[in-house]
């Protein structure tokens, strides 16, 4: 797992990463603190990436895909930070995505798999959630039942979604189905013990896995890339990040997460983007956690439904005419519940521009670098004291990108001497 930052303002940007890598095999989960997260695109230009979740892009490192763009095309600038992604999302297809056919077919048939048992495992959680819930005496549906509902939810909102990954807009039904039939009949076979398998479930399965895969909804393992700095026509920084997800067929299942881009103008002048595990950092922006946040929105939805419910029933219980509970039939708590959200967001925002973002505007490149180790670091000692396991932790890179200086290391652990190796830190 990983915590990392960027932290913009007109000056530049300064970026910070964890060291923590989670390694999981046959055997368990193994976690290391020594995996290196940021990396300059080019030598020349003031451009890098920041690396979440997988470290492995089709069983290859991001550290050596990212070294050999550096040193093929590191030397050539390009207009803005977007053409940079553009330009890396073609590398990996010229370089055949670092693999051969069959790590591509093995990673499709795994992204199947993780996919039936995510709507697995959720269908089996709300079947059993019923199960408790319900009396002795009252009928409960099957787990059949909500694994069929599960995967027509999923269909229904995998295909209202807008976004769809950019190389799989137009894949057809008819060639997911030719190429996952054999990876459907691994599952069904390996599978479906508990679902009663049956060609109606088949056909419900395959339309699901159809929608899901075209969407942005990643399950399993992905890769989420940042791409800081600046392209030749920006004056000021930008941040720039996509989500990776592997590739099949020679098309990359990746997309571009529109809402996480931030590009520092003179009306948005600065920005603090944090990615991957970002709950601590949201609380320290916000000024309220993300999870209090959720629990607050649902205990006042909760509480208006209660309230609408306890009025109209006290008024049907005294006998008040039909007309009056049809008035109050018509009553949208809606728009009550949305309004509450809402002024709570413009609240919580207005605080962190009046606040926050005001002094990040106006930080020295130096500031911004010691907000950015901080940040990474409160939400390494937040890990260290809660969870059972130290899901971000290790050394603190950090580096900050401005305009004319370029890339430049604030802070940077080495697994070598640098003393002994200058000939290695001259060339980077």
């Amino acid at each position: 797992m990983t915590a990392i930052v960027g932290i913009l303002n007109k000056r530049g940007i300064a970026i910070a990463a964890d060291s923590v890598a989670t390694i999981t095999n046959c055997k368990g989960r193994k976690v290391l603190n020594s995996e290196t997260k940021i990396f300059r695109l080019s030598k020349k230009y003031p451009i890098s990436v920041m690396i979440y979740g997988s470290a492995n892009f089709m069983s290859t490192p991001w550290d050596l895909i990212v070294k050999l763009y550096c040193s093929k095309r590191g030397n050539k600038s390009r207009n803005s930070v977007k053409e940079y992604v553009d330009d890396f999302i073609d590398f990996l297809g010229d370089e055949d995505y670092f693999c051969n056919k069959e790590i591509q077919e093995y990673t499709y048939r795994h992204q199947l798999i993780d996919f039936y048992l995510s709507v697995r495992d959720s269908a089996k959680s709300k079947f059993e959630k019923e199960e408790n819930e319900k009396e002795e005496e009252e009928e409960i549906n099957t787990y059949e039942t909500f694994f069929m509902d599960e995967l027509t939810e999923v269909e229904k909102f995998c295909k209202g979604m807008e976004e769809k990954c950019p190389e799989l807009s137009d894949y057809s039904f008819k060639s997911f189905i030719s190429d996952a039939k054999e990876h459907i009949d691994y599952i069904i076979e390996e599978g479906f013990k508990d679902e009663g398998f049956n060609l109606t479930l088949r056909e419900l399965f395959e339309h699901a896995a159809y929608e899901w895969f075209k969407s942005t909804v990643f399950v399993g393992r992905s890769s989420g890339l940042v791409f800081c700095g600046y392209g030749e026509n920006d004056i000021f920084p930008c941040i720039y990040p996509i989500e990776v997800a592997g590739a099949f067929n020679n098309r990359l299942r990746y997309f571009v997460n529109e809402r996480r881009i931030y590009q520092v103008s003179h009306e948005d002048s600065a920005a603090i983007c944090p990615y991957a595990q970002a709950d601590v950092m949201q609380t320290f922006m916000d000024g309220i956690s993300p999870d209090f946040r959720e629990k607050i929105e649902n205990a006042n939805k909760t509480v208006i439904d209660q309230v609408y419910s306890d009025i109209y029933k006290k008024l049907a219980d005294a006998g008040v005419n039909e007309e009056v509970l049809k008035l109050v039939e018509e009553v949208n708590t809606d728009e009550m519940k949305d309004k509450f959200e809402n002024e709570l967001s413009a609240y919580i925002q207005d605080e962190k521009d009046e606040g926050l973002l005001s002094a990040v505007d106006g930080f020295n490149m130096q500031e911004l670098a010691s907000m950015a180790e901080s940040l990474v670091s409160i939400t390494n000692l937040q890990r260290h004291f809660t969870s059972s396991e130290e899901s971000v932790g290790g050394p603190v890179d950090v580096a900050v990108i401005t305009r004319h200086e370029g890339f430049i290391w604030v802070k940077r652990k080495m697994w070598f001497d640098s003393q002994l190796n200058r000939h290695v830190i001259s060339e980077e």
